[in-house]
């Protein structure tokens, strides 16, 4: 299962979607997306190719020792997600986590792209 972090973020902030699934016995690759988890300064000399390069290395790493790939991302990492599986329709299943705002101030939660459209 590869875990992908979203934009400013690092690995930390998918940890426990990673611990759950290797408490579950997946085998989990999860990056720290070039420029993120340092300083800005670090950040700034990054971009989507990058970003790009790193999630098809930790595929790639990930394939080398499972058989069956998933992907799995928060926001920016969701983003990764879905170009990853244009790129690679051998990894079967991929799911994403985007923050959802309601407007009503109660701040935001994660939801499932999935579960917007049972809505």
């Amino acid at each position: 299962m590869l875990v992908l972090h979203g934009f400013t973020g690092n690995p930390q902030s998918v940890r426990p979607l990673a611990d759950a699934l290797v408490a579950q016995g997946f085998s989990v690759e999860m990056p720290l997306l070039s420029g993120h988890g340092t300083t800005v300064e670090d950040m700034m000399t990054t971009d989507w190719l990058d970003w790009s390069a790193d999630a098809e290395t930790a595929l790639s790493r990930l394939a080398e020792r499972t058989e069956t790939q998933v992907v799995a991302g928060l926001s920016m990492g969701g983003s990764l997600t879905v170009w990853l599986a244009t790129r690679h329709p051998e990894a079967r299943r991929n799911h994403l986590h985007q923050p959802r705002h309601t407007g009503s101030g109660r701040g935001s939660g994660l939801h499932s792209g999935a579960d917007r459209s049972r809505r």
